[in-house]
């Protein structure tokens, strides 16, 4: 059985100097294992635009299709938009994700998405 976590964490791959309304990064990646225990590769960026910070997903996909890099039931989530800042952030990914994160951290050092095939967070509580 997998230790359920309840902290949602990023790589930042973004500049950290940049503007980033407290996320912690302008821009993030992330490998989740979600409540199915789907593992789903996640990368968003921001834009400041009109004073308000808004979120664009770059990259959603099942990691089975890394290759490829697209999840036909993820695609849509590629078009949507959310407020940049950290509540919104994990309530987007909870409700698009099938997760039930409930805190956020970006690391700018020391985790690496790209040096382990692993989900970097899980919300699954089930036998793998």
């Amino acid at each position: 059985m997998e230790t359920k976590q309840h902290i949602l964490k990023f790589e930042g791959a973004g500049w950290d100097g940049a503007e980033h309304n407290g996320v912690g990064n302008c821009r993030i990646r992330t490998r989740i294992k979600n409540k199915r225990g789907d593992i789903i590769y996640f990368e968003c960026t921001s834009l400041k635009k009109n004073g308000e910070f808004k979120g664009f997903v770059s990259h959603c996909f099942n990691i089975e299709d890394e290759i490829s890099n697209h999840t036909k039931e993820l695609a849509h989530i590629e078009r949507l938009q959310f407020k940049y800042n950290t509540q919104d952030l994990i309530k987007f990914v909870n409700e698009h994700l099938d997760c039930d994160f409930t805190e956020l951290e970006v690391y700018n050092e020391g985790l690496r998405v790209h040096d382990t095939k692993e989900a970097l967070c899980s919300c699954y509580e089930g036998v793998l």
